[in-house]
């Protein structure tokens, strides 16, 4: 037999042994360094290994009122995502203690497409969506009005 044909029935052998393994999983995450990070320009190493926090195996844990709570496994963050961005909206996203207590906040820039992360190793976050009621309050700087959050993950 070739070497390529008795290699790939040893992984196949160990696989069926012992399951699939995520390839990207990391056991520690990249900590606070990436909070208030980009996910999309942002390479973290983690377990040795360097990658863009928005790269592979992303997932959205929740979506509520026109915003989504994505999440990096690789670099064990979240940040929040417009589902439709617009000029008169801003998301936010949270990152929570286990008590319950808030730790950090981002705002991303009035019809950004996706905030800045946060930390989620051990805590919890949320994404939130914000509208303006026009471009009159936009252009004051105004706060807008809360549209609502996804639920803590």
């Amino acid at each position: 037999m070739s070497k390529k044909i008795v290699a790939a029935a040893i992984i196949g052998a160990i696989t069926a042994l012992i399951g699939p393994v995520p390839a990207f999983a990391a056991t520690s995450g990249c900590g606070n360094t990436c909070d208030g990070k980009d996910p999309d320009n942002y390479y973290a190493t983690v377990d040795g290994k360097v990658m863009r926090c928005s790269f592979i195996d992303v997932k959205t844990l929740d979506e509520q009122h026109g915003v989504q709570l994505r999440y990096s496994p690789f670099c064990r963050t979240a940040w929040a995502r417009a589902v439709t961005p617009g000029n008169w909206s801003y998301i936010v996203v949270e990152s929570y203690t286990a008590a319950g207590t808030l730790r950090k906040r981002y705002r991303a820039g009035q019809g950004d497409a996706w905030s800045v992360m946060v930390n989620d190793k051990n805590l919890y976050a949320r994404a939130c969506h914000y509208s303006y009621d026009g471009e009159d309050e936009a252009a004051a700087g105004g706060v807008g009005h809360f549209d609502g959050c996804t639920g803590k993950y």
